[in-house]
C-alpha cells in the first residue's frame, strides 16, 4: 500500500512568481516491496493523466519511508498541486484510494488597515505625508506590489506617488509613506 504522507513546499506560503521546491513524503505501508513505479506532480485532480512531471521509482521495501522533489519554475497563476504515487496502478495494493495528496496554493488578500496624516490639522497650501499600513489578512504570501497614493476616483491613472511594497508573508504587515 503506497501512500504520501506529506507534501511539504519551500517556500512555505509560495506566490504568484516563486519557483517553488515540492518535498514529498512517501511510504510503503504494505506487507511486500513496491518496484518500478512512479510519482507524479500534477495541477489537476487526475494526475495520472498527462502529468507535469514524474519520477520514477525502483523499489520501496515494507514500511520503507523515502522522500523526492519536484521543482515548479515561476509559478504564474494560483492552482492546486496534486501528487501521486503509482499513477499508472502497476503495483497491487490493499487500498487503491490514499494515492493522492492536494496541496491548495492560498491566495492573498491584501486589506488597507490604516491611513494616517502627519498633521491633525491640515492647512491650506501645505502637502500632508500620509503613513498607509496594509496587511496581508490571506493565507498565501504576496508578491512585492504597488500601493499608490492619489487624491481622485482612479489612483491607476497618474497617481500622486506610489511606493513598493516588498512580499507580503500570511498575518504580516507593511508601512509606506
Amino acid at each position: 500500500d503506497l501512500l504520501i504522507t506529506d507534501v511539504q513546499s519551500d517556500p512555505k506560503n509560495p506566490a504568484v512568481g516563486d519557483s517553488v521546491t515540492w518535498t514529498v513524503f512517501v511510504k510503503n505501508n504494505g506487507e511486500s516491496v513496491a518496484s518500478d513505479f512512479a510519482l507524479a506532480i500534477d495541477i489537476d485532480d487526475r494526475p495520472q493523466e498527462s502529468p507535469i512531471e514524474t519520477i520514477e521509482i525502483d523499489s520501496m521495501y515494507s514500511k520503507q519511508s523515502d522522500t523526492f522533489t519536484f521543482t515548479t519554475e515561476e509559478v504564474t497563476e494560483a492552482v492546486n498541486y496534486w501528487f501521486m504515487v503509482d499513477p499508472w496502478s502497476t503495483q497491487q495494493e490493499s487500498d487503491e484510494v490514499n494515492n493522492k495528496f492536494l496541496k491548495i496554493f492560498q491566495l492573498p488578500d491584501i486589506e488597507v488597515v490604516n491611513a494616517i496624516p502627519d498633521s491633525d490639522v491640515p492647512k491650506t497650501g501645505v502637502d500632508i505625508e500620509w503613513t498607509v499600513t496594509v496587511k496581508n489578512i490571506g493565507a498565501g504570501s504576496s508578491p512585492s506590489f504597488y500601493m499608490a497614493f492619489d487624491n481622485d476616483e482612479n489612483p491607476n491613472f497618474l497617481p500622486i506617488s506610489s511606493v513598493e511594497i516588498p512580499r507580503l508573508e500570511p498575518n504580516k504587515t507593511a508601512e509606506a509613506t
